[in-house]
């Protein structure tokens, strides 16, 4: 935008440095995204509920003591917590991750882009590499190794996400990768992606400043 409004070099001026203005952009589009996930943490808590098979004791989070028995008592009540509630955190991050990294792709491509549109058009042909280009190994499923096929779709939130909402995916078929469920290796994938894309972007950002002088 600074680019295309001839505002870079009133950005340049400022004491800002590069790795600043690239966080400030990101935190600005990640703002809106996080209303709308911490809006929907609710349903995800309540569905989670109404689906758990054991009743969760609030009050014995807290220990009531130091004795074994209380500590105990407190280690199962956070056991029995986890165990119905971990696909909350793990949706949480799955979607965060994909946000993050998104808007990563948008702020890399706007860096390099000489206007707006094509940025735009980059950013949306990234996303929909990452969703729909995916999924085409899964035409040619009957010939290609299903490691090879658990590579690919790990780089596909939906099925990240669908891994962590059903028990029999198709994910959950799929042999795991360096030890790790896929969806776990996309949660991994994804933040190392969206700092690589943020390091870029900054270092874009640094070239072009020097570029102006």
């Amino acid at each position: 935008d600074e680019i295309t409004r001839d505002t870079l070099l009133l950005l340049r001026l400022s004491p800002l440095s590069p790795l600043t203005v690239v966080i400030g952009k990101m935190k600005a589009a990640l703002l809106y995204v996080m209303i709308f996930l911490l809006s929907s943490l609710p349903v995800f808590l309540a569905l989670v509920y109404l689906e758990s098979s054991g009743s969760i004791d609030i009050a014995g989070l807290i220990p009531s003591g130091f004795s074994s028995e209380a500590l105990e008592a407190c280690r199962l009540a956070w056991q029995t917590l986890m165990e119905n509630y971990w696909r909350v955190g793990a949706w949480v991050g799955v979607l965060f991750t994909t946000c993050l990294v998104f808007t990563s792709c948008g702020l890399c491509a706007s860096s390099f882009s000489p206007s707006t549109g094509v940025a735009t058009a980059l950013s949306y042909g990234l996303a929909l590499l990452f969703t729909a280009g995916t999924l085409s190994v899964l035409l040619f499923s009957s010939r290609i190794n299903p490691s090879i096929q658990a590579c690919f779709l790990m780089f596909n939130p939906f099925i990240a996400a669908m891994e962590i909402t059903l028990d029999n995916s198709l994910a959950s078929r799929l042999p795991s990768i360096m030890g790790n469920r896929l969806w776990q290796n996309h949660l991994i994938i994804f933040s190392a992606l969206a700092l690589l894309l943020l390091v870029i972007s900054a270092f874009r950002v640094h070239y072009l400043f020097k570029e102006q002088k």
